[in-house]
């Protein structure tokens, strides 16, 4: 108990946490509003790769997730009162909770997959459970945008292409915006810590700028989660100390490690998503992909090709959709007539990119089944 009451004390001993406390609190109720309705299709549950069996459960979350987004949007407002309110336990205990939910939804399906989610973990768990609570949350922050520019360095981004909705902007003026965004999270983020008053509004107001314009690319959602997220910095601006204890060193080396991983093991991670999921996976390429599946009866083979675009950009190549698709195809092929088994066949490349081709081809995927590795997420027979 005295791991809590430490964190509480030094929450509710600063003005500028726990009014960070309410913004916090905000982005669960923007959370609750995007995931209502949520997805109602429990057969298409997409597993993580660390829980490959998780579809009972996911299914009792799923059926009763719309009633329970609503309870939590309503906490979620009782625990932003109760910040401004400076009602310290009932506050952090009840952000806990809120915390908790979020990130069991969050695992529940892999259609859940997103960046914004990514983001707010780290940031809540660092809000929570970490010391030395600023310093910590506003070097995280920057490290996103760092560790986001990091995985724009290809020809989709710089292009344009990756960009999910058109832009506002085309041709020349698109790749030059595009340039800047690299530049912005790369360089001009960590001046967020500077402690150059002027410095410090020049790049704040850069980050802002990036965020509103984003919204008509991205949607509505990221935007607001990341302006408040980034909350902190508004609140109080005081001379940034890089944390000196080794747990909270520990946390930092730990993600730092999580972005570079996907790159030091596999260079066409995004193609393959090796080890993604544990890094950051943001608007860094448009992966296009084509699954062809071979269906095998007794007198004719079918060439059936899966409808990808009803998952997301960031996921829908990905091996763990397609091991998904192909279980349920096994299933419903197995109780027909003269079926034998299906091959597959499955092509992934940058939408800028015709020359690099990941391409994975399997047989009989439903006699010898197909595994995803839970470590690299990679698929192997």
């Amino acid at each position: 108990m005295n791991f809590f009451k430490r964190n509480i004390s030094e929450i509710f001993s600063d003005s500028a946490l726990s009014l960070y406390g309410f913004f916090l609190s905000l982005s669960h109720i923007v959370t609750a509003y995007y995931f209502y309705p949520s997805y109602a299709d429990t057969d298409g549950i997409i597993c993580w790769q660390f829980f490959p069996n998780c579809t009972g459960v996911s299914a009792i979350i799923l059926k009763n997730l719309n009633p329970s987004l609503l309870v939590y949007g309503f906490f979620s407002i009782i625990c932003a009162l109760l910040f401004i309110m400076k009602r310290r336990e009932q506050a952090y205990y009840l952000f806990l909770g809120l915390s908790i939910f979020k990130f069991l939804v969050h695992l529940s399906d892999y259609r859940f997959m997103g960046n914004y989610h990514y983001m707010s973990h780290i940031i809540n768990f660092t809000f929570l459970f970490l010391a030395n609570k600023k310093n910590m949350l506003k070097l995280f922050l920057v490290l996103f945008y760092v560790s986001a520019g990091l995985i724009k360095f290809n020809t989709d981004w710089f292009s344009g292409q990756a960009l999910t909705n058109p832009s506002f902007f085309s041709g020349y003026l698109l790749v030059l915006a595009c340039t800047y965004v690299v530049i912005l999270e790369m360089i001009f983020s960590w001046l967020l810590l500077a402690s150059n008053r002027k410095i410090f509004w020049f790049a704040l107001f850069q980050i802002c700028l990036f965020h509103i314009f984003s919204w008509h690319i991205v949607g509505y959602f990221y935007p607001i989660i990341m302006f408040a997220l980034i909350s902190l910095f508004f609140i109080q601006r005081d001379l940034f100390r890089f944390p000196k204890d080794l747990l909270n060193r520990c946390f930092i080396a730990l993600f730092i490690i999580a972005q570079v991983i996907p790159f030091a093991i596999d260079k066409n991670s995004s193609l393959t998503n090796h080890y993604r999921v544990y890094s950051l996976n943001m608007l860094d390429a448009y992966s296009v992909c084509e699954s062809r599946f071979f269906i095998k009866k007794t007198d004719v083979t079918i060439e059936y090709k899966p409808n990808l675009s009803q998952f997301s950009v960031r996921v829908h190549c990905d091996p763990i959709v397609l091991l998904s698709l192909l279980t349920k195809t096994c299933q419903d092929q197995a109780s027909l007539a003269g079926f034998i088994d299906i091959d597959v066949d499955h092509q992934v490349r940058r939408k800028s990119d015709f020359s690099n081709i990941h391409q994975q081809s399997f047989a009989n995927v439903c006699t010898n089944k197909l595994k995803i590795d839970r470590l690299s997420g990679g698929l192997y027979q």
